[in-house]
């Protein structure tokens, strides 16, 4: 077990300063625009996400994240991540039940069209694997 007796617990200080110096930058104007455009990013990833055959979105996506699994039974959702991150995307795996989530940041801005073929494309990938291992059992 892990603990530590401090309310930040094993945060760097590193990361704090990164943030003010980020927040000096930015400015409250800078800020709010930000925290706006990836709201905005986030819902629409999540209604396009939503679309594609093979997924099911979770979650009710009110911040800046975007969760959801495959409802493909040829496809393990892991496998799906693991396709996702070798495609260049940085994402986190979760349990109970197996799923996917994109935390949206500034760095996604823009880029739902490049995600949405890259998740497709994963999925394929996937599909393709287990069809291919199906074929030597």
């Amino acid at each position: 077990m892990y603990t530590t007796p401090t309310i930040a617990g094993s945060r760097s200080g590193g990361l704090i300063a990164q943030c003010w110096a980020s927040m000096m930058s930015l400015g409250y104007k800078g800020y709010s625009e930000n925290a706006q455009r990836i709201l905005a990013t986030t819902k629409e990833l999540a209604n396009e996400v939503k679309c594609v055959p093979g997924i099911k979105l979770l979650g009710n996506n009110a911040a800046m994240i975007v969760c959801f699994a495959s409802s493909d039974p040829t496809v393990n959702t892991y496998s799906l991540a693991d396709a996702m991150t070798r495609k260049g995307w940085s994402l986190n795996t979760l349990q109970n039940p197996p799923c996917i989530h994109l935390c949206v940041t500034v760095c996604h801005l823009g880029k739902n069209k490049a995600f949405l073929a890259d998740l497709k494309g994963g999925l394929e990938e996937c599909r393709y694997a287990s069809l291919s291992l199906s074929l030597f059992l």
